[in-house]
């Protein structure tokens, strides 16, 4: 679904690293922040989100499954050549894909404005 650290993983560490320095100002405490703002909308998206990527993948694929488990399949085709590169329903899903990320880690950046309009 999404890349990692996960947002379990990212409140975690950033609990235990205020923990740690009891204090934070500066670049720690936006580093903190924006770590924080990215759980927050993988939490948000990441049942949607998985739910359209499966949807995509078992189509794609002709299978039935969880999204991690089509998710690894689509790899194993991939790998194999069993999958074409140039295969429309591959090149959409790649692109739905990398859209929902952006959507979680870099809302702000320029081509997720554009074609969020």
């Amino acid at each position: 679904m999404l890349s990692y650290p996960s947002a379990e993983e990212l409140v975690e560490t950033i609990a235990a690293d205020m923990f740690k320095r009891r204090e934070m100002a500066g670049f720690p405490l936006r580093v903190a922040s924006n770590g924080l703002a990215i759980a927050a909308a993988e939490l948000k998206r990441r049942d949607r989100i998985a739910a359209e990527g499966a949807a995509r993948l078992e189509a794609l694929l002709g299978e039935a499954g969880d999204y991690q488990t089509l998710n690894a399949l689509l790899c194993e085709r991939l790998a194999s050549g069993a999958i074409d590169l140039s295969e429309q329903a591959l090149l959409d899903h790649l692109w739905a894909t990398t859209i929902d990320v952006l959507a979680v880690e870099q809302p702000r950046y320029a081509t997720y404005r554009a074609v969020k309009g």
